[in-house]
């Protein structure tokens, strides 16, 4: 796990030029505060290392191995610092990070793709519709899906937005060698912008997970992207 911190700029910071007119800033929102300022932005490579070790049956609130079953999980996180007083304005994920071409990636038996634990992205979309909701926003909880049945086919992926329109994503099929794509509307990203205020972290995480496959579930290749994030300063 890495973290970056970002170096201040001169500029004035929306909250420094509230100060100056001496306007309360206790009912400003994500919205407002960056439409108030020009963001600054930063690209930033994100990388989850290669996992083959096979699912830790047994383990840290994992089950033990049952076909067909959601028995185990392996979890990886990355964290950014872009600075306390930062507001994310918009995100933008690029997968095509080696010279230009695309960043090709392969799971199994399914994975979660979070932001601060909120579900972004899912191989297995019937999964989310079990997690806890916050603010509208589906929270990763293993513990809501530990021993739950799934299906190898007939089932829907999952993108945060996209059943409202408010998204576009591709998601490669598992064992398949794949690219992944994800564009989030502006809503959604005022969303997740509000939750990493509260939570005071931006973390990326990626979880697989399997049935009874030792072989190989829990797997995947490496899964890397550059994030670009344009950000204010309260």
């Amino acid at each position: 796990m890495w973290t970056l911190f970002l170096a201040c700029t001169d500029a004035l910071t929306v909250n420094e030029k509230k100060e100056q007119e001496g306007r309360d800033d206790t009912a400003i929102d994500v919205g407002d505060l960056c439409a108030e300022a020009t963001p600054a932005s930063t690209t930033i490579p994100v990388v989850f290392d290669a996992y083959d070790d096979g699912c830790p049956w047994g383990e840290d609130d994992n089950l033990e191995a049952e076909d067909a079953h959601c028995t185990a999980r392996f979890e990886q996180s990355e964290s950014i610092d872009i600075g306390a007083g930062a507001v994310i304005c918009d995100v933008d994920f690029d997968f095509q990070v080696e010279g230009g071409n695309v960043n090709r990636m392969e799971y199994d038996d399914n994975f979660f793709f979070t932001f601060d634990d909120v579900v972004l992205a899912a191989s297995y979309g019937p999964f989310v519709e079990l997690f806890p909701q916050e603010d509208g926003l589906p929270i990763y909880d293993w513990s809501s899906i530990a021993g739950q049945e799934f299906t190898f086919s007939g089932y829907d992926t999952y993108c945060l937005g996209e059943a409202d329109g408010l998204a576009t994503c591709r998601i490669p099929e598992p064992e398949t060698e794949g690219a992944m794509a994800l564009s989030f509307d502006a809503s959604i990203i005022e969303k997740l912008s509000t939750r990493a205020i509260a939570q005071e972290r931006v973390e990326y995480g990626f979880i697989a997970f399997g049935d009874n496959d030792a072989s190989s579930d829990c797997y995947h290749a490496e899964f890397a992207f550059d994030v670009t994030i344009s950000y204010v300063e309260r």
